[in-house]
């Protein structure tokens, strides 16, 4: 049996948002952060998904989880 992780859904949330518009087709569309691979609203709603079930999203060299301090992320 998996261990259940305690988060804040409403600071993870937030936090996840940011780094999707961070590297948005949107953001992308507008000249900002070309070098960044642009991340669909699908992607952040699976990765939402994801976090929720207690898992670990990659993008690109990042791995991001949910935390008890709302959403933690390290380098590959």
């Amino acid at each position: 049996m998996e261990k259940a992780v305690c988060f804040s859904a409403g600071k993870t949330w937030t936090k996840l948002k940011q780094f999707w518009f961070a590297r948005s087709e949107m953001k992308i569309w507008v000249g900002e952060g070309e070098a960044l691979e642009a991340l669909p609203f699908s992607w952040l709603i699976a990765a939402w998904e994801q976090v929720c079930d207690g898992g670990i999203v990659r993008v690109e060299h990042l791995y991001i989880w949910a935390s008890s301090a709302g959403l933690d992320q390290c380098s590959a």
